[in-house]
């Protein structure tokens, strides 16, 4: 499999669904020869110095004959991934949590509050409550202003 290099000189990061690779303003990168010949059709992407490419392809051909060499690792690999996205799955769904918990911690604290407290709680949500309406409507207006945006 042949690989050439490309050099990356948009101005905003840009991800290639084809090679599956995130590209910042001024990346080199290696792509398989396939995608390179779609990537060139966009201005932003122009070949590498020759030299440069020439001594990547060296060096990647000496990569994957130390690869051949050394014991399949890619389980491992796989493994501290799949850790890695569980970790991050936990922490996303500890956040959700906490912000479930401070979302009803609110509804509980609203149920107490008088016309003047909901008023200028929903002053918090740029939002101005009618102050001729009653307390349990405003309480009602301000539990799904919560429920909305969130606990402020």
């Amino acid at each position: 499999m042949k690989f050439d290099k490309l050099e990356y000189t948009g101005k905003k990061p840009y991800h290639d669904r084809l090679a599956a690779t995130h590209w910042q303003p001024g990346d080199t990168k290696l792509v398989p020869e396939a995608v390179a010949r779609k990537l060139l059709r966009f201005v932003e992407f122009s070949r590498a110095p020759a030299t440069q490419q020439q001594a990547d392809q060296l060096q990647l051909e000496a990569q994957q004959g130390q690869q051949a060499q050394q014991p399949d690792t890619s389980d491992q690999q796989d493994d501290a991934a799949l850790q890695q996205a569980h970790a991050a799955q936990q922490q996303a769904d500890q956040l959700q949590q906490q912000e479930r918990a401070a979302t009803e911690s609110m509804l509980l604290t609203i149920e107490g509050m008088d016309k003047g407290a909901l008023a200028k709680y929903a002053a918090k949500y740029e939002v101005k409550l009618d102050a001729r309406k009653g307390e349990a409507k405003m309480r009602a207006e301000v539990a799904n202003l919560i429920e909305q945006f969130g606990a402020r």
